[in-house]
């Protein structure tokens, strides 16, 4: 007989299902949720009851080592079926709205799924009216995937009344006893599915009649998991979240006063006056009754918008922890499309915490200011103390921290999200400030769907929206954004940093190359950025044969002794290559003691901070011509610099962006080039930009964005056999493999004595492997390149592991799998390959 029950080797189990229901009750206990204490019961109720089926023999063998048919220690469904039976009772205990009667499934949902992904409900449940009629006897008219979980929990209620008066004490001290006791003794398994399955019925209802009602029944679902996963992860991991940091409002103020005290130029007084202007409408928004859900921010390149969308943040951050107290002081969030920018934003946003903050910064600089993307080092630091790796993970996969910069895919696989990893950290965008920056990278076919759940979230969550962009995407209604700089067309009025010039007319390999030399001669530098890598590749061999022996010297492994130069950039080289040939080109450039040609793609388009005298744009969507066109006489230091748009002969244009945005491009083109043959001044970008985003929503499907929304109010989560949430996907997942490339001899060895060793030896065990790849995956990343499979498959290199799916290039070899200055050598007859 079983005297003690845990829930992990050293925890009982009492106080791991105590914990978890007090933590996830306190995680939804918010006073941005207008239904605030609903949730927070339902979370108590679910963490409460989410690992009752530990309370059973097999269980506790199985966690004592011994071996246990698995369908017999696993908890999660018959937990969901009592987490489910006793919010049923104790239903009439919540706030009365017409939402409480659909907690009971939505409990069930969480604790049947809290160790895999959500479900569709439909999926879940038996048809009880049709095969379950009778327990236990029907358990065999029940289908494969029902049966052995049914039969599972027929012997585990069975364990439960054998134990049950060593059970029966922790249970109440739980407060659960009485409705735990009713249900194994009386075990009304049909009695609870018939009311879990007419739920569903009514849900299937709402839908038709309410959408607004069944989207927030949707996000519930949604919050109940996270807070249940999230409680249950720290619980287990016997990890103390860690004290809310206080950050001033005016961080961002101070900062700029102290670095840039004087107007260096007119640039200067008008970014000064940008920001001042921002500040006062905040200051003027937060004292009003307006809703300002969603703000905006639009600016032209290099008026400071990152800084600007701190400050409002921070202000309104300090607004809101006023009103609420500052145990609920909102998050702030700041999402980007690209890692390269990220990177480049968050150390603009470290310098500011780290010189205001001082010490109390520099000894727990996580618990302010986190990252959190596929290749961020997984690190957390707290009162000078490095945590473990695993703990690290557990803090930054849940976004415990002040300020978190991240990846739009981290921020939209959570809101529009069924997976586990990603929803943990939902209930932490409770009330917080969301900074969307580029969010025009959005693909056009998302933008309804986006518009809606924001609204959702914004209604439903207190979530507070700060779109920051120069090129003001159609996807939320002008009528529901607040504007936080009124007077922006003059700040693109202003601009006269370039002139775009476009020429349609279809060009030749060998032409393009004429044209970017004679560019070169008549600007000093040029930067070409064209769609896919087959083209850069072909134009960088085209201009390097024509430059040989001109003083022009290509960039290898490091800068050439000279002060012209040839360099190269894609995703066909190493992250560290590129790192290096932007920092050295920058340098080049900006201290005027060198010219170059720059051949790349659209790897430099978003966050690279360079300044050419020119730049030439193969046709792409309008707004990434006028990301370029950033990159051109950046700084405004040149009298004028110059844009130019042409086409390649046979050019993949619409294959890479399709054929709505090229189709759309091409028109606005074409008026430039009829209306404007000697080019087109920034100013009037904006207004171009405006016209193109209309043309383009006009012109998109909005099937897909309708599909998603579709299984949003049904709750269809993850299905194969419908549409569901799951379909949702931010990058294309084309089939690439990783191809490591040392560089150096240093670089090789570390690949073959500690990465392979210590990450892909199965000698090791899968949880000190798992730890090593964390704690090497940045270097890793450096010098790894992914080439498509199909691209890559006739000149592979060797295996770095067992199974081949990691391949490298031994030093020795480099010279037939990759080229120091292009990058890998893939087969360029294979014309079926035309991707970036």
């Amino acid at each position: 007989m079983i005297k003690e029950f845990y829930s992990h080797i050293d925890r009982l189990l009492k106080d791991h299902l105590k914990n978890v229901g007090k933590e996830a009750g306190r995680m939804l206990d918010h006073p941005a949720l207008p239904a605030r204490i609903l949730l927070s019961k339902a979370a108590y109720f679910t963490g409460l009851s989410h690992d009752l089926g530990k309370f059973t023999s097999y269980f506790q063998r199985h966690l004592n080592g011994e071996r246990v048919e698995s369908k017999m220690s696993n908890h999660a469904f018959v937990s969901a079926v009592m987490g489910g039976y006793i919010t049923i009772k104790r239903l009439g205990e919540f706030p009365d709205m017409p939402e409480r009667k659909f907690i009971p499934l939505l409990s069930f949902l969480a604790i049947h799924r809290h160790h895999g992904n959500l479900k569709d409900p439909r999926e879940l449940l038996p048809r009880t009216r049709k095969c379950l009629n009778k327990w236990p006897e029907d358990i065999k008219r029940l289908d494969n995937k029902f049966y052995g979980p049914f039969r599972a929990m027929e012997a585990q209620l069975r364990d439960f009344c054998n134990n049950w008066d060593n059970i029966y004490g922790d249970l109440k001290e739980l407060g659960i006893a009485v409705e735990v006791e009713e249900f194994i003794k009386k075990q009304p398994v049909v009695e609870v599915f018939t009311e879990l399955e007419k739920i569903y019925f009514e849900l299937e209802r709402l839908h038709r009649e309410d959408e607004r009602m069944a989207a927030r029944l949707c996000l519930w679902g949604q919050l109940l998991f996270s807070a249940l996963v999230d409680a249950d992860k720290f619980s287990a991991a016997n990890v103390e979240r860690l004290q809310r940091g206080y950050l001033q409002e005016d961080l961002v103020e101070r900062y700029i006063v102290q670095n840039f005290p004087k107007p260096r130029h007119e640039l200067d007084k008008l970014r000064s006056e940008f920001h001042k202007g921002v500040r006062e409408k905040v200051k003027q928004l937060l004292q009003g009754n307006d809703d300002w859900h969603l703000l905006s921010i639009t600016a032209s390149t290099g008026m400071g918008k990152t800084f600007a969308a701190l400050d409002a943040a921070l202000r309104i951050r300090n607004a809101l922890e006023g009103k609420w107290g500052k145990d609920y002081v909102p998050r702030i969030i700041y999402a980007l499309p690209f890692i390269n920018i990220i990177e480049q934003n968050y150390e603009e946003y470290h310098k500011v915490l780290s010189s205001q903050l001082g010490q109390e910064y520099k000894s727990s600089p996580e618990r302010y200011l986190l990252r959190h993307h596929y290749l961020a080092e997984v690190s957390y630091s707290s009162d000078n103390e490095k945590k473990p790796v695993e703990e690290a993970l557990l803090l930054t996969e849940s976004w415990e921290s002040e300020i978190v910069v991240t990846t739009f895919v981290q921020v939209f696989q959570t809101i529009i999200g069924y997976r586990n990893k990603f929803l943990k950290k939902l209930h932490n965008l409770i009330g917080a400030i969301v900074i969307l920056d580029e969010v025009q990278s959005l693909p056009v076919e998302y933008w309804d769907l986006t518009n809606k759940i924001f609204q959702i979230l914004c209604d439903e969550m207190g979530l507070i929206i700060l779109q920051i962009t120069a090129t003001q995407p159609m996807i939320f209604p002008k009528s529901s954004m607040r504007e936080l700089y009124t007077n922006y067309k003059r700040l693109f009025e202003y601009q006269n940093r370039t002139v775009l010039n476009v020429d349609l007319g279809e060009k030749s390999g060998d032409m393009w190359a004429e044209w970017v030399l004679e560019l070169y001669g008549r600007h000093s530098s040029v930067m070409v950025v064209v769609n896919t890598i087959r083209s850069s590749i072909d134009l960088y061999k085209k201009i390097k044969e024509r430059v040989e022996g001109f003083g022009v010297e290509p960039y290898k492994l490091s800068a050439p002794s000279n002060n012209e130069w040839l360099v190269y950039l894609s995703t066909n080289i190493t992250p560290d290559q590129r790192r290096k040939r932007l920092k050295d080109l920058k340098n080049l450039l900006k201290n005027n003691c060198g010219r170059a040609i720059l051949i790349s793609t659209q790897v430099v388009e978003a966050g690279v901070d360079i300044d050419f005298p020119s730049v030439v744009r193969e046709i792409g969507p309008f707004d990434s011509i006028v990301q370029v066109s950033g990159r051109c006489n950046r700084e405004g230091q040149r009298d004028m610099g110059f844009v130019y748009v042409g086409c390649f002969e046979n050019g993949q244009a619409s294959h890479v962006y399709g054929g709505v945005h090229i189709t759309a491009a091409r028109n606005i083109l074409k008026g430039i080039e009829k209306k404007y043959p000697e080019g087109i001044n920034e100013k009037n970008y904006m207004a171009i930009v405006e016209k193109y985003f209309n043309i383009v929503k006009e012109n998109s499907s909005k099937e897909q964005s309708q599909k998603l929304w579709s299984a949003y109010i049904k709750l269809i989560y993850d299905s194969l056999e419908q549409g569901a949430l799951s379909e949702f996907e931010l990058l294309e997942h084309l089939e690439q493999i990783p191809v490591c490339v040392p560089l150096t001899a240093e670089d090789e060895e570390w690949l073959l004595e500690v990465y392979a060793k210590e990450v892909l030896s199965e000698q090791k065990p899968f949880t000190e492997r798992r730890l090593a790849a964390i704690k090497f995956k940045k270097r890793f990343h450096d010098m790894t390149i992914r080439p498509l499979l199909c691209r890559a498959v006739n000149n592979l290199p060797i295996s770095l592991n067992k199974s081949g799916s990691i391949r490298w290039i031994p030093i020795r070899d480099r010279e037939f799998f990759y080229d120091i200055e292009y990058g890998f050598k893939w087969l360029p007859e294979d014309k079926s390959v035309w991707c970036l």
